[in-house]
């Protein structure tokens, strides 16, 4: 298993740092040793952090220190899916873990690894299938036999698709899923027939759109499903380690109340600390234009439930847990505390929200942004 892995979450002063951390932890074949002590090395395992969508767990609490001022010194491992970072958690290669939770419970329940999720980023569904505006097909039951596009075989929405399709009474085995991609490469699968549908998410949708095609949403309950982002740790650290999963948690949701108070402030930290993630060859404006659209998409999914960053409904992890078991993605039910706990949020929580939206809203990018 490969990792990329950068100090600091790579921000730009950083690079030269994250690469002598990234040559360390080779030499030592894993991750160092870590403990809660103030500046200790603690290792994040994630996928995509340089993607827009996520800011609120990588470019914002790093820039903005929300991590470091309290002592964190966060080093990302970067993973190319979800699977992969749950595999580093339960055996100790890095520390903390994100992902969704499709690859949570297969992990737990198919794998035997023992990880639960402590902070649910995304509590509502990003995930539904979308067509052409003269598609003939309108509901699920129209998708039986058809090839359907998603962005990945390893994402949540394949399974999430054919778990509810089965719940219906619908032959989910009679479609052929296969991976298409994201934004350009999806629509033209769309445009030319090669598949009759994609199953992708919130913010690809924005983007697709937002560059002037259009979309029609199939009708079907895949919202009533939610429950499908979070961050995991090893049962083992939320007694050695429990001042370090809030700190971590507490910066994720620091980070998250400053997106929602200002996509756009948000978007141009993430450019700063990810030079890459902005488009290159497109005005300012049409960037930022388009960059905000897909974020505000995601934040319709993604928002406190009764007032706490990380919560999700008991029953809604209920519910998404017996969709994977009918969706084929577990084999077998597991109860919902094996794999979700809220006993950190009110910690997690404990924050000066106000001064967070203030920044955002003053968005004073050279004060804000830490130097390093």
């Amino acid at each position: 298993m490969s990792t990329r892995s950068r100090g600091r979450a790579a921000r730009p002063a950083a690079i030269a740092i994250a690469a002598a951390l990234a040559l360390s932890v080779a030499a030592c074949g894993g991750a160092p040793a870590e403990t809660g002590a103030p500046d200790a090395p603690v290792t994040f395992g994630v996928t995509g952090p340089e993607l827009p969508g996520s800011a609120y767990y990588s470019s914002i609490p790093t820039s903005l220190g929300y991590w470091s001022d309290q002592g964190l010194n966060v080093k990302f491992n970067e993973f190319k899916g979800t699977g992969e970072v749950m595999t580093a958690v339960a055996t100790g290669k890095t520390t903390i873990g994100s992902g969704g939770t499709s690859g949570v419970m297969a992990a737990h329940v198919n794998g035997g690894a023992d990880i639960k999720t402590f902070y649910s980023y995304i509590p509502n569904n990003p995930y539904w299938p979308v067509v052409l505006p003269d598609s003939q097909v309108r509901s699920l039951a129209d998708l039986q036999g058809k090839t359907v596009g998603t962005f990945s075989l390893a994402g949540d929405g394949a399974g999430l698709l054919q778990g509810v399709m089965r719940e219906q009474g619908l032959d989910a085995d009679s479609m052929n899923i296969v991976e298409v991609g994201t934004g350009a490469t999806a629509l033209q699968a769309l445009q030319t027939g090669r598949i009759a549908a994609y199953m992708g998410y919130d913010s690809v949708y924005a983007e697709i759109e937002g560059l002037g095609n259009q979309l029609r949403k199939v009708d079907s309950a895949i919202d009533r499903y939610g429950f499908l982002g979070g961050i995991v740790a090893r049962p083992e650290s939320f007694a050695e380690q429990r001042d370090v999963l809030v700190k971590l948690g507490r910066g994720i949701a620091e980070g998250s109340t400053f997106v929602k108070a200002n996509p756009e402030c948000a978007l141009r930290v993430h450019w700063a600390t990810y030079p890459q993630s902005k488009p290159a060859g497109v005005p300012e404006a049409e960037a930022l234009r388009r960059g905000v659209t897909g974020v505000m998409a995601r934040l319709k999914n993604q928002f406190p439930v009764d007032g706490q960053w990380g919560r999700v409904a008991p029953e809604t992890v209920r519910k998404r847990i017996d969709v994977a078991v009918t969706g084929g993605t577990i084999r077998k039910p597991v109860a919902a505390d094996e794999i979700w706990t809220p006993e950190l949020l009110d910690e997690i929580n404990a924050f000066d929200k106000a001064k967070v939206e203030q920044q955002a809203r003053t968005c004073d990018l050279p004060t804000l942004v830490k130097a390093q």
